[in-house]
């Protein structure tokens, strides 16, 4: 009973123009979010950022 996962979510964007617009129009919410974050240097700490579309650890 072993079922293959998908590696990517079809129901989201595919077109990278579309996914552009998208994160052009959540920018403006993002940099507000930053802008509440206490900390000033984050360049000792990992962020883990978890997008809708992509998901990247950085360290």
């Amino acid at each position: 009973m072993s079922q293959k996962v998908p590696q990517t979510i079809t129901t989201w964007y595919v077109d990278p123009d579309a996914e552009g617009r998208m994160a052009d129009g959540h920018a403006p919410i993002w940099r507000r979010l930053v802008d509440l974050i206490v900390e000033r240097d984050l360049s000792q700490k990992c962020v883990l950022d978890f997008g809708c579309n992509r998901t990247l650890l950085r360290a």
